[in-house]
């Protein structure tokens, strides 16, 4: 029987703005540095947030200026405000093996035959380490890719969510179609955190928006002052 623990890390990791369109960018980047941190360190299972936040993989994963050029990296393989699966593929190829790494619109047939192949191959392993870039769609109006890290050591699952975005927490359907798909018999050892992340996400962006508003209505008072001035002379 598989136990499942959950790591969000959305509100540690630099932030993707409400109108920034590099959602995909972030995914790979975050899915990528995670792979890395858990593959190049000795992470115990005692210790192991602890051991996470003391590497070096960890602090480039958490830094503004490195997300900067990652992202310049990965607009320099390709460029698009709205990235595909094949997109994301033909840039992740240049910075990471994809043999662990998986790109799904988690639509009925999750993944390619021969992804569906290899990712079989793996989770007959006793331990892995598997990165899942997912697609959210909500009604048309958040169009968003979310990674996600597993780390299995034996039958202990610890799942790792990345989304720079802060749109997707433990609880996600879609997110808890994946984990369904992926382990059919497990226990859950995570807190639904779903209507927290959406309360967070919603209270940041209206308050966002708000401050848009506010310094959108100054610039029209103070362009209508200046004009007004002009006039008058």
């Amino acid at each position: 029987m598989i136990k499942l623990t959950c790591y969000t890390w959305n509100s540690y990791l630099p932030k993707q703005e409400l109108f920034d369109s590099t959602c995909g960018y972030h995914a790979l980047r975050n899915g990528i540095c995670m792979l890395k941190l858990l593959n190049e360190n000795k992470i115990r299972n005692k210790n192991y947030t602890y051991d996470i936040k003391k590497t070096k993989n960890y602090k480039l994963l958490v830094s503004e200026s490195e997300l900067q050029k990652d992202l310049r990296n990965y607009m320099g393989i390709y460029k698009s405000n709205k990235l595909c699966k094949q997109d994301l593929i033909k840039i992740a190829i240049n910075f990471h093996n994809l043999n662990n790494f998986f790109i799904s619109y988690l639509d009925e047939k999750i993944l390619s035959n021969e992804e569906l192949i290899r990712l079989e191959d793996i989770k007959r392993k006793k331990s892995y380490k598997i990165c899942f870039i997912f697609y959210v769609n909500d009604i048309n109006l958040v169009k968003h890719w979310v990674p996600v890290v597993l780390d299995k050591r034996d039958n202990d699952v610890r799942l790792h969510i990345l989304d720079s975005y802060n749109y997707v927490w433990f609880g996600d359907k879609k997110l808890n179609y994946l984990l369904d798909k992926l382990y059919k018999n497990k226990v859950v050892k995570c807190s639904n955190d779903n209507l927290k992340g959406t309360i967070i996400f919603s209270v940041k962006n209206i308050l966002l928006v708000i401050v848009y508003i506010f310094f959108i209505y100054l610039f029209i008072l103070g362009f209508e002052n200046r004009v007004n001035s002009i006039l008058k002379i």
